[in-house]
């Protein structure tokens, strides 16, 4: 054999070895998930069917965004959160607005119709104004006497409802509020009423909490895929290989993986029951990307809930502990 040829059989040896090397590289990238379609699909339709329980109308939440804009217009610097400082008057009147439309809210309104709160898929519409939310319970539960104060009722009624609506950020703060009116009770010695008996947070609000964060998760990746405003590029910082799979694959194998993932988390908090400790555990994610899915979206959706599930844990305790089982 000449030189040359046996350079050209080197050469061939070479380049099938890098061909095989990126193969096996690329070759999760390019995989569609280990599960089947027709379970996939039916994983997902009762993770739909959970998000979509809660005990609350449909009712507007016009008046609740009003309240939300006069706190806005106080300009009220973030405070310490003190449960036992004594109630006091609200002098600012645009607090006492505020405290006035989340009152008139309670009386007929809810969170609107959308299970998100925001349609996900109204791209400009901004997150839900939870964090705004938290800031005006807090506000009627450190001015309001007890629970038999209208404010003070407004307050769980709307942490209620946040357990019932949108994704996990609201439902941590809709514990959150709920826990915070129980420290105000605690800490002044006010007996747990009627509203707290009413609005006291429960068990079974969890698991449709965990769905709806994986649905309105999914949602948004729809979202951004039709308008192009979110290739998966954008998410997270990825590898040559993982940008190259997302880009020459297309979305449709990204949001089957997404489907497949988040179905199967929220499936394995329904299959742990009534015990929230190994819910919790089913929400935990690796510190390492590379445990994850081969998948730009999946390792941007992959959020821990955790902390968050056992902080619910705890307020149930304390709730039980101070009210008993809830009816």
């Amino acid at each position: 054999m000449s030189a040359w040829l046996r350079w050209l059989a080197v050469l061939l040896l070479v380049l099938l070895a890098l061909a095989a090397a990126g193969w096996f590289a690329a070759g999760p990238w390019l995989a569609p998930p280990i599960a089947a379609p027709e379970h996939i699909a039916g994983t997902w339709a009762q993770v739909e069917s959970w998000a979509a329980e809660t005990r609350h109308p449909d009712a507007p939440i016009d008046r609740l965004h009003a309240a939300l804009d006069h706190l806005k217009r106080a300009g009220r610097s973030e405070e310490t959160w003190e449960p036992s400082r004594p109630p006091e008057p609200v002098s600012d009147p645009a607090e006492q607005q505020a405290l006035a439309a989340l009152v008139e809210w309670s009386e007929h309104g809810g969170l609107g119709s959308e299970l998100c709160i925001v349609d996900p898929a109204d791209l400009s519409a901004g997150p839900a104004r939870v964090v705004e939310m938290l800031r005006l319970a807090r506000l009627a539960l450190a001015h309001a006497r007890d629970d038999t104060d209208p404010a003070f009722a407004a307050a769980l009624r709307l942490g209620a409802y946040l357990r019932g609506r949108g994704p996990l950020i609201a439902g941590a703060v809709g514990f959150a509020v709920a826990g915070d009116a129980l420290q105000v009770a605690e800490a002044r010695n006010l007996p747990a009423g009627p509203a707290f008996k009413a609005f006291a947070p429960r068990r079974e609000e969890v698991l449709p909490i965990l769905a709806r964060e994986a649905v309105c998760s999914l949602r948004l990746a729809e979202a951004a895929f039709r308008s192009g405003a979110g290739q998966p590029a954008d998410m997270v910082e990825p590898g040559v290989i993982a940008r190259w799979s997302a880009t020459w694959i297309g979305p449709e194998r990204e949001l089957a993986m997404a489907r497949w993932y988040l179905g199967e988390r929220v499936a394995a908090a329904a299959a742990a029951g009534d015990d929230l400790t190994a819910v919790a555990a089913t929400q935990v994610v690796p510190d390492e990307p590379d445990a994850l899915p081969a998948s730009l979206l999946v390792r941007s959706l992959a959020a821990s809930g955790a902390s968050v599930v056992t902080d619910m844990q705890a307020t149930l305790t304390a709730y039980a502990a101070r009210l008993g089982p809830p009816p």
